[in-house]
């Protein structure tokens, strides 16, 4: 049966533009520091170096805020933090788990880096790595994510779109 209301609210649609919801963005990211962003033994960690783990990908959502969130879902989420105490380890949450926002912002003077500021409890506070390393750590090339509160220590990061 034709309904002239569907028809006059798709026409209004198609001319004022229908909203659009933000679809997550499959992408690899790289510090230009600590090296890329990939997931070891559960936990998110930089790593540089030769032995960078290959197919690590992440979901982000365009705009000044994001979620970040491993591309495959099934046992790991997104990058969190804790939301009491004063640990501020940043740490992959279990599948399904609300993921916390990210704040995007622009790295000055720079056209293709980002850092990435925490939104809630710890508004203000950046993406950034351990000032200290275990040796361990340390020969493995790996640097561990944390939140820092000056933003000087904030991690500058490249977002490389990949098709999926």
């Amino acid at each position: 049966m034709f309904r002239p209301d569907f028809v006059a609210l798709a026409a209004l649609l198609a001319l004022v533009g229908a909203p659009r919801v933000a679809r997550a963005q499959t992408c690899d990211v790289r510090s230009t520091s600590a090296g890329y962003l990939r997931a070891v033994g559960g936990e998110p960690v930089f790593i540089s170096g030769d032995e960078v783990p290959r197919g690590q990908l992440w979901d982000l959502t365009p705009g000044r805020k994001t979620t970040i969130s491993v591309r495959d879902r099934r046992t790991l989420g997104g990058l969190g933090y804790p939301v009491k105490g004063d640990d501020r380890a940043v740490t992959l949450l279990p599948p399904g788990k609300d993921e916390p926002e990210w704040e995007v912002t622009k790295a000055k003077g720079t056209e293709h880096r980002y850092t990435f500021r925490a939104e809630g409890r710890d508004k203000g506070w950046y993406l950034g790595v351990q000032a200290k390393r275990s040796k361990q750590d340390e020969k493995r090339a790996i640097w561990r994510p944390v939140l820092v509160k000056d933003a000087k220590d904030a991690l500058e990061l490249q977002v490389f779109p990949v098709s999926r």
